[in-house]
């Protein structure tokens, strides 16, 4: 192998990859980054995975001689970054499997691993659905769910992303046992003809999330038919991922179908009336509850927060307030990640008194019914004095 290209354009294929290297494994390769110059077009891959999560990126390239090399992943990174600008000549010693790089008066001799050990990273044959979505608004699609998924490893299901596709619509869902956060988005190109359930690691979506930013042209979703995986491809890049085993729950169950009480309030003005009482409870603790009243008769919200040791802080928004008043406690970094994500001015709190027993409490952006939010409320907490 012997090419040449921009310091630039290589910081930019490692860093694209980098995320997807295994920080610890037990094959040495896991920890390696792949530099395929192989395709003699004008540019190289690379590609770098964990078994679960593989991510390729393609940057230009003058190819003299093609070849392949997986090299450690931090060592050529902190190497290239601390290059100037300029063109890096990169020569493989295939009998010593050592890559040459030369940029101006910088050289270093990186011993790596045959690129043949490094796994395969993508499935043949012909996909079982292909769809091509807009990035900017599949970005902010993903970042209104994954944030909603569960981190706890004791229900592997969870920690992944259901995604249900058909040939009008994809329907995106996470849930961690305490929240849910539900996306549809209309598809009108979709190769799909079957229904489709997956359940896809949120690692792999956070990563197509990052790589969207000033990506212009559609992202192709492909599913494939043999095997259990898909594939998220970009202009210069792609994100290959293994699908997590199991049945997600049904989410349609989980959302109530009817309220007792429905307050609208401006969602600016809640997010900083939470944010100001959060300054008050234990957010990283079990003392992390945010208390909401529904004021029917003087049209508001009260928002209150309060600590033992803290203090109190209450915040009161004007609201449209249908059916009974109602108070319910949720988790304050809950709340907040919620509405962090709002983009619309109104945010309706829908309420279903049952008996006494707490019941789930639906949120709704005002005009936006592409997405719903759901969060198991509290057991009271303090009020303030």
């Amino acid at each position: 192998m012997h090419l040449t290209c921009s310091q630039e354009n290589l910081a930019r294929g490692l860093a694209t990859v980098k995320s997807a290297v295994a920080n610890r494994a037990t094959l040495p390769i896991l920890t390696h980054i792949l530099i395929d110059a192989r395709t003699q077009e004008g540019r190289i891959r690379f590609g770098a995975t964990n078994l679960d999560v593989g991510i390729n990126a393609w940057i230009s390239a003058q190819v003299m001689e093609p070849g392949a090399i997986a090299v450690p992943a931090r060592l050529i990174t902190d190497f290239v970054g601390t290059l100037e600008q300029g063109q890096v000549e990169l020569t493989l010693n295939a009998q010593t499997q050592t890559l040459r790089m030369i940029c101006g008066r910088m050289v270093a001799n990186i011993k790596g691993i045959d690129a043949k050990e490094f796994p395969e990273l993508g499935a043949t044959g012909t996909p079982k659905a292909t769809i091509a979505l807009e990035a900017k608004p599949l970005s902010e699609m993903l970042d209104r769910i994954v944030f909603a998924a569960a981190t706890d490893e004791s229900r592997p299901v969870l920690t992944g992303v259901f995604a249900k596709l058909d040939a009008q619509q994809l329907t995106l869902a996470a849930a961690d046992g305490f929240r849910l956060s539900v996306q549809h988005t209309g598809i009108g190109n979709a190769e799909c003809t079957e229904t489709l359930g997956l359940v896809i690691p949120v690692k792999a979506l956070q990563e197509v999330s990052r790589l969207c930013n000033g990506q212009l042209e559609p992202v192709k979703l492909i599913i494939a038919s043999d095997r259990n995986q898909v594939r998220f491809v970009l202009s210069v890049s792609e994100v290959i991922t293994q699908l997590i085993d199991g049945a997600y729950p049904d989410v349609t169950r989980i959302i109530p179908q009817t309220h007792t009480s429905r307050a609208v309030v401006n969602a600016s003005e809640l997010l900083n009336a939470t944010k100001m009482v959060s300054a008050f409870v234990d957010k990283n603790g079990k003392a992390n509850g945010i208390r909401l009243e529904a004021d029917a008769t003087n049209a508001r919200v009260i928002v209150m927060g309060a600590h033992a040791e803290r203090g109190d802080g209450v915040g009161d928004i004007d609201a449209a307030i249908e059916g009974e008043a109602f108070k319910v406690s949720l988790q304050a970094p809950y709340l907040l990640s919620m509405l962090e994500r709002v983009t619309v001015p109104q945010i309706a709190i829908e309420f279903l008194q049952n008996g006494g027993q707490p019941m789930p409490v639906v949120m709704r952006p005002v005009g936006d019914t592409d997405f719903v939010h759901v969060m198991m409320p509290l057991v009271d907490v303090p009020t303030a004095a």
